[in-house]
């Protein structure tokens, strides 16, 4: 028999979320043969391509609030590192995640560059994982700039494609071989990262490395 805190209440009505339509930031270049057509994303009407359009854009937001994910996981081991084990409570760590983790001081590659030093210093991944999260990290830098600021293309002869630049001008194929490797490197991302996270935990665990065991807050 169903406990009576896990039955739903009577009157509770699930809210339908509306869906935004925004003009979106960015360029559609549209290559018929050699004539080029530029429209402002959001902006273009073609029936036959908006349904490939609508997944391009989507697949490049998924990839946006990933690389947010990651950025998170990055701060959990900065934080970790310097204030000890998430299970005491600390105000200079909330002082440290709100005030600086959460703004526009610590980028992205502040963070990454940061863990990377961390996870060297104390042997957090093997010499292949470290490789293996080096080059992925690049990758999702480079996947996050070019969603974020480069132009989509449509070539009716070479298919989906963006131009963005990092360093050099590049062009990235919008494939599904691309879309297999974006997600196994975030996956594969997500769980070295949370391993070196743990593992951090658990050694300012067993050397009691916490600032409350230093100085009271």
């Amino acid at each position: 028999m169903m406990d009576e805190a896990m039955k739903p209440a009577n009157n509770y009505m699930p809210k339908k979320i509306k869906k935004l339509k925004l003009p979106v930031s960015g360029t559609i270049r549209l290559k018929v043969d050699k004539h080029n057509y530029l429209q402002r994303m959001g902006m273009i009407d073609i029936p036959q391509q908006s349904k490939e359009l609508a997944a391009l854009r989507k697949n490049g937001a998924e990839i946006l609030y990933a690389t947010i994910a990651i950025e998170k996981i990055l701060g959990a081991l900065l934080s970790t590192y310097l204030f000890g084990t998430r299970l005491v409570h600390n105000e200079r760590r909330c002082f440290f995640e709100n005030e600086l983790l959460q703004s526009s001081y610590l980028t992205f590659a502040a963070k990454k560059a940061i863990g990377q030093k961390i996870i060297h210093k104390y042997n957090l991944l093997k010499g292949s994982q470290k490789n293996t999260l080096e080059s992925n990290l690049k990758k999702i830098m480079d996947w996050r700039n070019a969603f974020a600021h480069g132009t989509l293309i449509n070539d009716i002869h070479k298919g989906c494609f963006i131009e963005y630049f990092s360093g050099s001008s590049k062009e990235l194929t919008l494939d599904d071989e691309l879309w297999a490797t974006v997600e196994k490197c975030f996956a594969d991302t997500n769980k070295l990262l949370a391993e070196t996270v743990k593992k951090l935990d658990s050694h300012a665990s067993a050397n009691n490395h916490s600032p409350q065991n230093r100085e009271t807050n």
